[in-house]
């Protein structure tokens, strides 16, 4: 895998960049998702990522692919909220009647609910929201989800330190004021531009693993936004001046963290990662665990209880402990973080 296009050059110095070279950050694991970042970004610390996140509003959460929380860069959000909404508040939808909550009780309690997040300071709680709107906590619950899936609230930070999932929600209005939605085509347009940019060569069976899009959708997005076709792969097209890629050194390491975006960038894995290995790394949802990239490659695994282990080798070299050691300072420093 390239190293600057990817990010892991650590080029950036800001997290909204680093966000921007991931394209989309999961923020299933909290944790995760600050190891992801700082894998991008050189002296990345939990602090500077909330920043970007709740005060400068430079990267923001989008409900996006398969329905799930990423962390994206603010010029990219109006075209995954225009890319995934609808599908998103389906699948939102259906996530509620299959658990058995009454949507009709929930669609009368939405207004209720934006009245109370439109009359608040700042961002709230869902508990929060329940006890202002006087309306029954799992209703309310899932109007707000519903609101957030649909692009009307937005998810704007957690409260409970970084080993929490529980979230604050605002108007999206308040963080991306006079944002204009694309239509959904120059949308999936723009979004298939940041994906080859940041991992392209690609097959149009990769942007369909990464996106979620129909293949018919996905084929006309990166034919929409110029992708280079070439050998049966989309990539973007050469800068002017065109300058080479610079090669990932074999000494240079990154420690990724359990579903690094990188990770799920390609459909086949072993794009970075040897046959053998991937079979038994992967699991059937295709989420590995930590990884040890070197050279382009993966070339070990990691854990928190572990540390970390090379295929090739029994002792890690001293770029993976100054990476590993990092890598503790950094979840040590988030654990007395609170958002």
């Amino acid at each position: 895998m390239a190293y600057g296009r990817t990010g892991f050059d650590r080029a950036s110095t800001d997290v909204a960049s680093a966000v921007k070279l991931a394209v989309a950050v999961p923020l299933r694991d909290p944790r995760a998702t600050l190891l992801a970042i700082a894998a991008r970004c050189t002296g990345a610390t939990p602090r500077m990522i909330e920043r970007a996140w709740t005060e400068k509003r430079s990267i923001v959460c989008i409900i996006a692919m398969r329905g799930a929380k990423y962390l994206v860069n603010r010029a990219l959000a109006p075209a995954m909220l225009s890319a995934y909404r609808q599908v998103s508040l389906e699948g939102a939808r259906k996530s509620l009647e299959a658990s058995g909550v009454d949507l009709r009780a929930v669609a009368a309690a939405e207004l209720r609910v934006l009245d109370v997040v439109r009359s608040s300071d700042g961002p709230l709680t869902v508990s929060a929201i329940a006890a202002r709107s006087q309306v029954d906590p799992k209703i309310s619950e899932s109007a707000a989800k519903l609101l957030t899936a649909s692009g009307t609230l937005i998810l704007a930070g957690r409260t409970g330190g970084w080993r929490s999932l529980m979230h604050e929600i605002d108007l999206t209005e308040r963080w991306l004021p006079k944002m204009v939605l694309p239509d959904p085509a120059a949308a999936r347009s723009a979004i298939a531009a940041a994906y080859v940019a940041s991992y392209g060569p690609a097959t149009l069976d990769d942007f369909v693993h990464w996106s979620s899009l129909p293949r018919v959708q996905a084929k006309a997005a990166l034919v929409a936004c110029g992708a280079v076709f070439r050998a049966g792969k989309y990539d973007a097209k050469p800068q002017k001046p065109q300058r080479k890629e610079r090669a990932w050194p074999s000494q240079q390491v990154r420690l990724v963290p359990v579903g690094d975006p990188v990770a799920s960038a390609w459909k086949n894995p072993t794009r970075f990662i040897a046959p053998a290995r991937a079979a038994h790394i992967f699991d059937k949802k295709s989420t590995p665990t930590g990884l040890i990239l070197a050279g382009g490659k993966a070339v070990g695994t990691w854990t928190f209880r572990e540390g970390p282990k090379l295929w090739a080798q029994k002792t890690p070299g001293a770029a993976i402990q100054h990476e590993w050691t990092s890598l503790r300072q950094i979840i040590r420093s988030a654990d007395g973080v609170t958002v």
